[in-house]
């Protein structure tokens, strides 16, 4: 539960910071603790189409330490 907290509370102000962000679709839209996210990102129709790879990470805030962790993609 105390994984996503600090994640939950930056990602939106992230989002809001930037422009563009039309390929990106994350559900649900206003997560409760301890719920899966879904992240959705449409690399084709971006300007990273022509990279050769696309990294993940997600920064977490567990048992009051902060940890980096790198999330595994998947194709569909």
């Amino acid at each position: 539960m105390k994984k996503l907290l600090l994640f939950l509370a930056l990602f939106p102000a992230l989002l809001a910071a930037q422009t563009g962000w039309k390929n990106l679709k994350i559900t649900p839209a206003n997560p409760k603790p301890g719920e899966t996210i879904r992240i959705e990102y449409n690399w084709l129709e971006s300007p990273l189409k022509d990279a050769e790879g696309l990294q993940l990470l997600v920064f977490e805030y567990v048992d009051k330490t902060p940890e980096l962790k790198e999330i595994e993609f998947r194709n569909e």
